[in-house]
This record gives C-alpha cells, structure tokens and sequence, in this order.
C-alpha cells in the first residue's frame, strides 16, 4: 500500500486540479461583429478602456474630444444576478464626467463575453436584448 500512495496522490492532485472551475476575467482584448462592422474593446487592469470601431477609436493614449484630452475608463460591479458594467467618459485634467455608457455583461459558456449597453439614455439593461448586445471573443490578454 505504501508503493501505490504517490501514485494514489498524484492522481487526486490532478484531478482536484483539473476540477477548479476559473472564473473568466474581463480584462484584455476583445472583438466583436455587430452589424457587420468589426470592433475590439480593451479593458486594463487600471481601469481604463480602449474601443475601436470602424477605424474610430474612443479612449486610450491621446484621445480627445473637441481639443480637450479625454479617458474612457469603466467600472464593475459584478455583485449582481447579472454584472453591470458602465464605460465613463471623463475629462483628463479632472473629475467632470461627460458621458456614462450603462450596460451588462456576462460569460457563454464558451468564455465569450455577451455585453448588452444602452447607449440611448442612463438606464441600465434589464435583458440581452438582441439589437444592443453583441458577444465578444478574448484575443489578447
């Protein structure tokens, strides 16, 4: 019995392992179609956020808006049945926000994300309505 207790371990380790489920993470490089038009969105550490659209981007080094320097950065909250997610536009000299972007998020099965924001008005989504979400794929960490 003594002979097959590390094998009898090793087995158990691997398969105590191989079991923890990793809760995807939102942070990197995603891409996504909608429309026909193919985009990425980027979501650092920091908080900070980059999204390119059809050769247009909103955020990242350099960005302005009417000659005045602007971060696009997000927020959190995955405490929620379904997590919220919320893309702030804000002057870079201070704390005035010129813009929030509410939305919600979620992981497929397949690690994708599934996004829903509503960029009409300050409410958040209730529901992945098909017209306002689109699913994204993690290129880049």
């Amino acid at each position: 019995m003594s002979k097959l207790f590390p094998y009898i371990f090793f087995c158990l380790f691997i398969l105590i392992v191989g079991c923890v489920d990793e809760k995807p993470s939102h942070l990197g490089m995603w891409q996504g179609e909608q429309n026909g038009d193919i985009g990425f969105i980027k979501l650092d550490e920091s908080g900070g956020a980059y999204i390119l659209v059809k050769g247009d981007t909103l955020g990242g080094d350099g960005f302005e808006m009417e000659g005045n320097p602007v971060n696009l950065t997000y927020v959190i909250d995955d405490t929620n049945e379904k997590s919220h997610i919320d893309f702030i536009l804000k002057l870079a000299d201070g704390d005035i926000e010129l813009l929030r972007i509410p939305g919600i998020y979620k992981f497929n099965s397949t690690g994708d994300m599934v996004l829903c924001l509503n960029y009409n008005d300050s409410r958040r989504p209730t529901t992945f309505e098909k017209v306002d979400t689109v699913v994204l794929k993690k290129v880049a960490r």
